[in-house]
């Protein structure tokens, strides 16, 4: 008989652990999904104004480089085309297509749409001089088209300095053969990354 008791209490306990072991793995299972749910993906930006698609013409970027960036909420395709020096007075003719699938570099090519040619919140510069007499010469441009249901909405042109650099403030002073300009910095960093993307 105390044989008996003494089976059926080691059995209890044995019966005690195994639930609280059960238990603190379902614990752990929880927490594990619950953490997991808390890492949400970075947020989309989108094109604002119901515009569905964006066309951006590149020249002149980086020396001889051109590219065509094809934007919608969807995909940012890119065809960049430019000459590589490969040995003295030998050339190579580049012409390549990727999809930008950077989130953070995609929301960046957005935002800086949205700001400065469709909501227009932001100045891309913040004031132009007059500075040298002489032709325009083969500066940067950005030629900007917007597209509603297969309609154009706009085209606006950019040129953009690249000598004479300065930093003045909150302001970055570059100039092309006829203008003095104060750049918003902000758009610098949009020049900036599209820019990369030929030197990619």
């Amino acid at each position: 008989m105390k044989k008996y008791i003494i089976y059926t209490v080691f059995a209890v306990f044995i019966s005690c652990s195994v639930d609280t072991s059960k238990k603190d793995n379902e614990v752990s299972v929880i927490d594990s999904v619950v953490k997991q749910e808390i890492q949400l993906p970075d947020t989309i930006v989108k094109l604002s104004g119901n515009i569905e698609r964006i066309e951006i013409w590149g020249a002149f970027f980086c020396g001889s480089g051109e590219f065509d960036l094809f934007v919608s909420d969807f995909e940012i395709k890119c065809n960049v085309q430019y000459t590589k020096t490969k040995y003295v007075n030998q050339y190579i003719y580049i012409d390549t297509t990727f999809i930008i699938d950077d989130i953070k570099k995609r929301n960046k090519i957005i935002n800086s749409i949205n700001m400065f040619y469709i909501e227009e919140t932001e100045k891309i510069y913040f004031k132009r001089t007059k500075s040298l007499e002489g032709f325009i010469t083969d500066y940067p441009f950005i030629r900007v088209k917007a597209f509603t249901k297969g309609k154009k909405k706009f085209e606006k042109d950019t040129q953009i300095g690249t000598i004479n650099e300065e930093e003045k403030g909150d302001t970055i002073i570059m100039e092309d053969a006829t203008y003095r300009y104060e750049y918003n910095p902000k758009f610098m960093e949009f020049y900036e990354l599209l820019e990369s993307l030929v030197k990619r």
